[in-house]
């Protein structure tokens, strides 16, 4: 268990520290990065219009990313056969190096119990990111979603709670702090994959996730290409 596992805990009593804080709380990434934008147009008179383009600009991105995303994924090809440790998960991905496997793959603070297998990589500037690979079904999968949806969304807990995707998605992307933690996952036929990090972002670890799954696909060099340079413009 890595220590993002120790503190991200959603059986544990509010804190002193989260208990007085407002809850913020939606259910689309979209819309909180919209709502930042509003606030930078409540208070900085003189930048209407370059916040308001900006706000533009961010949600075209955001559309072409998850177009981009889907059209991977409908291409995406599973592996030949069953991978297993050094076979799944390559010794470095982007600018992170594996830094051990297991096959702990349960995350019970989100009550996934499923077997599977687990990885850690951590990038050059020390960020670390748990990688969870689970074979799962459609219904497991929507469960899955559903139940973390349900945890996580409370402010009793968390004084920020933001969602993207709904169990009829085949993507879904949460943040939540304080403990800080940002998690995605995805699904095909048969794969379930959760990417997660305190340290990182969603569009980070989207990039993360990418790379490992054209890392295991049988076609990973003939997928479609995701522009990221574009989308974090």
């Amino acid at each position: 268990m890595t220590d993002d596992q120790h503190n991200f805990d959603t059986n544990h009593e509010p804190t002193s520290d989260s208990v007085g804080q407002p809850p913020v709380k939606s259910g689309n990434l979209l819309l909180y990065g919209t709502a930042l934008f509003a606030f930078v147009i409540l208070s900085c008179g003189g930048g209407i219009t370059l916040a308001i383009w900006n706000g533009a600009r961010y949600q075209a991105a955001e559309r072409q990313l998850v177009q981009e995303w889907e059209k991977f994924s409908q291409a995406w090809q599973p592996p030949a056969g069953d991978l297993e440790g050094a076979e799944l998960f390559e010794a470095k991905l982007a600018d992170a190096q594996l830094v051990r496997w297991d096959e702990k793959a349960e995350f019970p603070a989100l009550k996934i119990d499923l077997p599977g297998m687990h990885a850690v990589y951590e990038t050059d500037d020390g960020k670390q990111i748990d990688l969870h690979v689970y074979r799962a079904t459609d219904l497991e999968r929507k469960e899955i979603y559903r139940h973390t949806r349900e945890l996580l969304d409370d402010p009793e807990r968390f004084a920020l709670s933001v969602f993207g995707g709904s169990p009829q998605t085949r993507m879904f992307k949460f943040r939540i702090a304080p403990p800080e933690m940002t998690g995605n996952f995805w699904y095909s036929p048969g794969w379930l994959i959760l990417a997660r990090s305190s340290a990182m972002s969603n569009r980070d670890i989207d990039q993360f996730l990418s790379e490992f799954l054209a890392s295991i696909a049988v076609n990973g060099e003939d997928l479609p290409e995701i522009n990221w340079d574009e989308a974090t413009e």
